[in-house]
């Protein structure tokens, strides 16, 4: 709704808008449009780290495209400072899909006693967002994979603490 008003504007008024649509965001920051997604993450990690026993039975989204909060912050800035741009709409995402698993498993590996664990579901039928314009148009490519979202996540929350109090 907000993309076709702005477009409208756009049109009407010869506004410069632009449009950035995020995947699943993961990682420190919290604002009005955090995604169900990236809060199940905070959760696992806030309970992973405390020593709790954490068990996943209906994860939101079991394969996913994921963005770190650093990769969709370039990518909004550099969309904020371009100029001429051909497209007005960007996806931002790793422009593939992991699955929760993957994410457990890193978790795992870097927190080992943590005691995380995952009930046998089956993935929903998704696809990756195409984050081509963004690679052509921006010169943007996200920097993190997996593995480094969730080191940095490790890393953020024991030097911050729990992601809920943190950044509310």
């Amino acid at each position: 709704m907000g993309e076709y008003m702005g477009a409208n504007y756009a049109k009407t008024f010869g506004l410069d808008f632009r449009v950035a649509r995020f995947a699943n965001v993961i990682g420190p920051w919290r604002g009005d449009i955090q995604t169900p997604n990236g809060i199940f993450i905070e959760e696992v990690f806030d309970a992973a780290l405390s020593g709790k026993q954490v068990y996943i039975e209906n994860p939101i989204a079991v394969h996913a495209d994921w963005i770190y909060s650093k990769d969709v912050a370039k990518g909004v800035f550099l969309l904020s400072k371009k100029k001429d741009l051909n497209s007005k709409t960007f996806n931002l995402g790793m422009g593939k899909m992991s699955k929760v698993e993957e994410m457990l498993q890193n978790i795992q590996e870097m927190i080992p006693e943590a005691k995380v664990k995952l009930a046998p579901v089956e993935p929903l039928p998704t696809r990756p967002m195409n984050i081509k314009r963004a690679r052509e148009e921006l010169q943007w490519e996200p920097k993190y994979d997996i593995k480094a979202m969730m080191r940095e996540m490790v890393d953020w929350h024991r030097l911050h603490g729990n992601f809920s109090a943190a950044i509310a």
